[in-house]
């Protein structure tokens, strides 16, 4: 079987999100976000590509993305598997991040714009250790359910933002089309005093369906946290953070349930909360639970052949 690899244009993003269906079961709802996947967009100054493999006639056999030194992701059509595809995408994916200056590729864990922290352990990741690749890190996720949680309430929401209030801050639901003070001064904490692509995420989720939450001392932003701001629409908590200073108050409380209550009154039965860092925080708080578990892999470019 002859493997065309060509670019992907957005005219195929329905084609790709039927390929990713099928080839990804475990990142349930992968077809959904495809075009944010895809075409979505990556943080600034982020060089990145999609690419398809085809074969003779055009059916699409596989599809990829990456951006800097990111494999954002890597499908194969289950029917099109032990043919070459997979390896041929993954060459032309490392020969593009070479180009664009990356010294090393990463798997999956693409700060910005990502399907997950890693690939599912689920996964056969072997496939990658033979071509080079090693386990560098490992992350879990956690999942919360929205139906039914009794730690999930208005209620809740309000008894924790009576509390933060009483320290002297306000909480507030910066709008999806906000161009206000209030919105720079979030983005403002979030590059310096966190990570520029928290900024990128937080904008994002101010332009689709999710929501952005922000703890404010008068005019100064303190904290800050987002739902849907990645994997649109599938109930993705984060980026989230609150100054060391204002810790304490209850602040990562009352932002965590009011994102949380948004994505259940858009009908979701579950939140995800991703990349976790406190999980005890989040289990009592939200009756977090242990969700999936990702490795992530890493190959060194140097010595590759131009």
């Amino acid at each position: 079987m002859t493997v065309r690899i060509e670019v992907l244009g957005r005219e195929g993003v329905l084609e790709a999100a039927g390929l990713l269906g099928r080839a990804l079961p475990l990142d349930v709802g992968v077809e959904v976000v495809a075009e944010e996947k895809l075409f979505g967009g990556d943080p600034p100054g982020r060089v990145s590509g999609v690419l398809a493999a085809r074969r003779d006639g055009g059916r699409l056999l596989g599809v990829a993305a990456w951006a800097g030194r990111w494999l954002k992701l890597l499908a194969v059509d289950p029917a099109a598997r032990g043919r070459g595809v997979g390896a041929a995408l993954l060459a032309a994916c490392e020969a593009a991040a070479r180009v664009a200056g990356a010294q090393v590729v990463r798997t999956l864990d693409h700060p910005g714009n990502y399907v997950s922290p890693g690939l599912d352990d689920r996964y056969d990741h072997g496939w990658l250790l033979r071509r080079g690749y090693a386990v560098v890190e490992k992350n879990r996720n956690l999942r919360v359910a929205l139906g039914g949680n009794a730690l999930v309430t208005r209620a809740r929401a309000d008894a924790a933002g009576a509390r933060v209030a009483a320290a002297g801050l306000r909480i507030v639901k910066l709008a999806s089309t906000s161009t206000s003070t209030e919105f720079a001064a979030v983005l403002a904490l979030a590059e310096k005093a966190f990570a520029p692509v928290w900024a990128f995420e937080l904008a994002k989720a101010t332009r689709g369906p999710g929501g952005v939450f922000a703890a404010f001392r008068g005019d100064a932003a303190v904290g800050f946290a987002a739902i849907d701001g990645n994997n649109a629409g599938l109930g993705w908590f984060g980026p989230a953070g609150t100054l060391p200073d204002e810790r304490g108050r209850g602040i990562g409380e009352a932002l965590l349930l009011e994102c949380l209550l948004a994505a259940q009154a858009r009908g979701r039965d579950h939140a995800i909360i991703a990349w976790i860092g406190p999980e005890e925080f989040y289990r009592k708080v939200a009756g977090a639970v242990p969700d999936r578990s990702f490795v992530v892999l890493s190959r060194s470019l140097a010595g590759d052949s131009a």
